[in-house]
């Protein structure tokens, strides 16, 4: 390869290089005004048919930034910010069946969405909708006892909650 060749090879490359670096970026993240010490995390929504996940998430959610403990967990009025949520969806999806035509598998899936209020500004900060998190659970039986379940719904819980705490804190899910 000739000199004139090499570097022709060279720019090329290098040109390639930088569009292919340009194009993985993330999203830009403004990390929380440095002000913003204490968090106050609202109910969730429910728009799912399950009464009972709005207090298990906010329960979730609540021990995750305890266990965190970079911003400290506070009532409405001594609150820095306001952590909003809404419970989309809940999902129990049959996966596979046995030969007599019994549920063998199931997926379970949520899909949150949710956002945070500077106080002190009156502005929300950010909004992050359909958050989504699901596990698989089997049967042992052929069909959905309800113990199984709730663990499926616990252990999505969980997930969600570690990732809005991220969310929150870190700027990514």
């Amino acid at each position: 390869m000739s000199t004139k060749s090499r570097g022709i090879y060279l720019l090329l490359v290098s040109c390639c290089l930088a569009l292919f670096l340009n194009g993985c970026t993330y999203d830009t993240f403004f990390p929380l005004p440095v002000y913003i010490k204490k968090i106050c995390i609202t109910g969730f929504e429910n728009k799912s048919y399950r009464p009972d996940l709005p207090e298990k998430i906010l329960q979730s959610v609540t021990r995750e930034f305890i266990i965190d403990g970079r911003l400290t967990v506070a009532g409405e009025k001594e609150a820095d910010a306001v952590l909003y949520g809404e419970i989309s969806r809940y999902d129990l999806q049959p996966l596979s069946y046995t030969e007599q035509m019994k549920v063998q598998e199931y997926k379970v899936r949520m899909v949150l969405s949710f956002w945070l209020k500077d106080v002190k500004e009156n502005n929300v900060l950010w909004r992050e909708d359909n958050l989504e998190n699901f596990t698989t659970v089997s049967s042992l039986t052929g069909g959905l006892e309800v113990e199984l379940e709730n663990d499926a719904i616990e252990e999505v819980i969980q997930k969600l909650s570690k990732r809005v705490v991220k969310r929150v804190i870190d700027g990514w899910t």
